[in-house]
């Protein structure tokens, strides 16, 4: 028995639909050749998304990746999905099958399990407009989330044949060439774009950081083989044998360790079912052995382990292999995790609401691990942050679609026979290789957008799931027409209540952000800058990172300014939106209380200076264990005279971060202004030979 639910010549699905009772409908009528031979828009749409969204990026705004990537599937997405609701609409047919047999072996069911849990856990968060669009540097909210659930949901339905699933591994193999073509320019120092990146590795290609790209090719890479194992045509082979072999060394040039370890389990996954049949078996160990045979080439220039006597150099090794803490970060930040979840276990705290909740329970060891400047803003391990995000309510849904979905890919995998195998390996490979390397990391939409799109096309490749695909047969012509011209007058009107709605919520947003990175362009005016971040506030207000920017670029021009005070007054008042947008954020706070502080100290008003105090407060009571914060407020409280009060929060911020250099500066100062000289002198002695250390440590 096989998984090939339609033989090669099938009618598609959005061509000529499916009957009533589940199975094909074959329809010869030779009105339907010329739509058997193109591709329905929907197969279009979902290969289009797995070959663009990797790529695309805006090199002009400050959100270089993420946000149009996520722009670009959420408006393909959304649109495709409003497009066939219309389709459906305009010929009379109604928007949802008459029936469906629903099991508790049915994504569907899942899929949509989790996305209720994820909509009502944006209701009961403590910030809905951050839920709902997500945060500034990732933009995965509940608008997101339920993208990703919805192309799953459209894959799954409209993929029923071994040539579409081939077709989608050889896109995603394709694709996966201009991103590994760049990683290796990257690898080269050959770059003609210098991002301002602080990976440990400066091979990211085209999404962002090193790990991202390493995740993806942990799914490609699968694919890739599966598309090379079924390729009939020797240059396409060659080709795709080159994007193997290239993707593997990428994949060792990024030293993304979970990565490592999920392709690992990836490669076991995929050859096992090799075992089964030797003809596959040996095909497999012919292109295996050239691969291997290419990146060992590629690892031995890489690593340079060998000395001029042959000796192995161990201080050459790659750098992922020396340890830097970012295990132990990452046990940090999961058992902080642990106790956020504690607090609200039901539904938690919203999609994306990870980055306002952790720094309540901020670890102050997490700075020796990953620096005093990163923003925690992820679990680093996918059950985590499900729990954190929709509760134990929300990991129990998505725990059920994960397991619905690998053990419909592993039935189909049972069943199926001859290049459906290799496809079903190759697809199960991939999506248990992500579910690996996410327990360690995260997802970002270059990786998201193919495993979802993945897993959608492994289950409607093994398990066929079937629709309502009628095109009103049964009923009578006239009633058909009246439903027409009825579904045209509906139509017209959501269609443009639809393109608006992408418009606004997609395209406006990127224009925005490109506004904002021009205002930071090297030496442009100062009231340039100024005007281009106003314009990126008015085009899109929901967003309060524009207003910090447009904040900071005022308190700028403050200090070149003999009468500070109208640009400080401006420079308040987008920080005080700033704080009313997002009233759960630390360094908003910080911010507000350093311009009323500068406002304060200048210009000599005491209500400036106690709205700083109470600024910082709000800051250190919302972070209670960030070092930075009670250093922040130290310094003000120094510049402002109160020296005891300096003196104790400096103390604190030094017992939470003794590698602090400014801190013990600035509480050597405070030492000396209370007359503690022997104090004053030892903390600075400390200040000395933390910079010491950090210049050692840099060499």
């Amino acid at each position: 028995m096989t998984s090939e639910v339609l033989p090669a010549g099938e009618p598609r699905r959005w061509a000529s639909g499916l009957g009533r009772g589940g199975g094909v409908e074959v329809n010869c009528q030779a009105g339907l050749a010329a739509e058997n031979n193109a591709l329905p828009i929907g197969e279009m749409a979902w290969l289009f998304l797995v070959v663009a969204t990797p790529l695309v990026f805006n090199p002009w705004g400050i959100q270089v990746f993420d946000l149009p990537k996520v722009a670009l599937v959420r408006s393909l997405v959304f649109g495709l999905t409003g497009a066939l609701l219309l389709r459906r609409l305009i010929f009379g047919q109604p928007c949802f099958a008459g029936r469906l047999r629903i099991s508790w072996f049915d994504p569907r069911l899942w899929a949509g399990a989790t996305g209720l849990t994820l909509a009502l856990s944006t209701v009961t968060s403590l910030d809905h407009e951050l839920s709902f669009w997500g945060t500034y540097d990732r933009q995965e909210g509940l608008y997101t989330a339920l993208a990703y659930l919805t192309l799953f949901l459209l894959v799954a339905s409209g993929l029923r044949g071994r040539e579409q699933a081939q077709r989608l591994a050889l896109a995603v193999a394709l694709g996966g060439f201009p991103v590994v073509a760049y990683g290796f320019l990257q690898w080269l120092g050959l770059d003609p774009i210098p991002w301002r990146m602080s990976d440990k590795s400066p091979v990211l290609a085209t999404l962002g950081r090193s790990n991202f790209l390493g995740s993806y090719l942990v799914m490609a890479i699968p694919l890739c083989t599966g598309a090379l194992l079924l390729s009939r045509r020797r240059t396409m082979r060659i080709l795709l044998g080159v994007i193997l072999a290239g993707s593997l060394a990428v994949l060792v040039f990024t030293t993304a360790r979970s990565a490592w370890v999920a392709i690992a389990v990836a490669a076991l996954v995929m050859v096992f079912p090799s075992l089964l049949r030797r003809v596959a078996w040996r095909r497999l160990l012919r292109y295996a052995g050239i691969a291997v045979a290419a990146i060992a080439v590629f690892v031995a220039v890489y690593l340079g382990t060998l000395g001029a006597s042959g000796e192995l150099k161990p201080d050459r090794l790659l750098p992922a292999f020396q340890f830097k803490g970012s295990f132990a970060a990452r046990l940090t930040i999961w058992q902080a995790s642990a106790k956020l979840i504690a607090e609200r276990p039901v539904l938690g705290y919203g999609p994306d609401g990870f980055a306002s909740a952790f720094p309540h329970v901020f670890p102050p060891q997490l700075v020796f691990y990953q620096g005093r400047e990163a923003v925690t803003d992820r679990a680093h391990n996918v059950f985590l942050q499900q729990a954190m995000t929709s509760g134990i309510v929300g990991l129990i849904a998505y725990l059920g679609l994960m397991a619905v979905v690998v053990s419909t890919l592993v039935r189909g995998l049972r069943r199926s026979q001859g290049s459906s195998r290799i496809l079903m390996a190759a697809i199960l490979a991939a999506v248990v290789g992500h579910l690996t390397d996410i327990l360690f990391s995260f997802d970002v939409a270059s990786t998201a957008v193919v495993f979802w799109a993945v897993m959608g096309a492994g289950v409607g490749l093994s398990r066929g799931m079937t629709g309502d695909g009628s095109t009103g047969r049964g009923l009578s012509r006239k009633t058909i027409e009246g439903r027409r011209t009825r579904g045209r007058f509906l139509a017209s009107g959501l269609a443009v209540m639809g393109i608006s709605a992408i418009l606004v919520s997609n395209t406006v947003p990127v224009v925005t952000d490109t506004f904002a990175g021009l205002s930071f362009v090297p030496g442009l005016p100062l009231e340039e800058r100024i005007e281009r971040a106003r314009r990126a506030v008015e085009l899109w207000p929901f967003e309060p990172t524009y207003r910090a920017i447009l904040g900071g670029l005022y308190a700028e021009r403050a200090g070149n300014e003999l009468d500070p005070r109208p640009s400080l007054e401006h420079a308040e008042a987008e920080y005080v939106r700033v704080v009313v947008a997002r009233p759960r954020e630390p360094r908003a706070w910080a911010a507000l209380g350093d311009i009323r502080g500068r406002r304060g100290l200048a210009l000599g008003e005491p209500g400036s200076l106690a709205g700083a105090e109470a600024a910082y407060q709000r800051a250190v009571d919302l972070a209670p264990t960030m070092a930075t914060l009670h250093a922040a407020q130290g310094v003000f409280e120094l510049a402002a005279g109160r020296f005891e009060l300096a003196t104790a929060k400096l103390e604190r911020a030094v017992s939470l971060d003794p590698t602090d250099v400014r801190a013990w500066t600035s509480l050597a100062d405070a030492y000396r202004a209370l007359g503690r000289e022997k104090e004053a002198g030892a903390a600075l002695s400390t200040a000395l030979r933390m910079e010491q250390q950090i210049r050692e440590e840099r060499r």
